[in-house]
């Protein structure tokens, strides 16, 4: 038989065990809560990506207006390597043209709503001002939209 002061002993012991395990269960949720939350920011959509391949020719004209609608590829860029990328090489040093409204192949739609579009020859068109990309960097525009869809 155990006396009262092993008793008591006792029922003290097993009262720590319980709180640690409480500490220890309230340190592993509050660590959960800031993994899940590091892991929605990675995930946050930087931009959009709408894009028909630029040699497809249409039966009908996609346009600055219809491209959402009619866009072969509709992708969410997460990525800010891939983002900044895209970004640099559209915003790039540009030579001047004349984009063709009824042949829009690519719109990127920033998080921040500015809108680019891109027509079938790699003419920009960016908040209303028109210039083109040169052959190089349109060839390079097309190979890094096809790692992008790859993905």
């Amino acid at each position: 038989m155990k006396t009262l002061s092993e008793k008591a002993w006792g029922c003290r012991c097993v009262r720590n065990i319980k709180i640690k395990l409480k500490m220890k269960l309230i340190a592993l949720l509050m660590f959960c809560c800031f993994t899940i939350t590091l892991k929605a920011d990675e995930g946050a959509v930087l931009m959009r990506i709408y894009y028909t391949p630029f040699e497809v020719e249409t039966y009908q004209p996609i346009t600055k207006e219809n491209i959402k609608e009619k866009a072969v590829h509709k992708i969410a860029v997460t990525s800010e390597a891939t983002a900044r990328k895209l970004l640099d090489l559209v915003v790039s040093e540009k030579i001047s043209g004349e984009f063709n409204l009824g042949r829009v192949r690519l719109l990127i739609e920033e998080s921040s709503g500015r809108k680019i579009f891109v027509d079938a020859a790699g003419c920009i068109s960016v908040d209303q001002q028109v210039s083109a990309l040169s052959k190089k960097d349109f060839k390079k525009l097309e190979k890094l939209l096809a790692e992008i869809i790859a993905k």
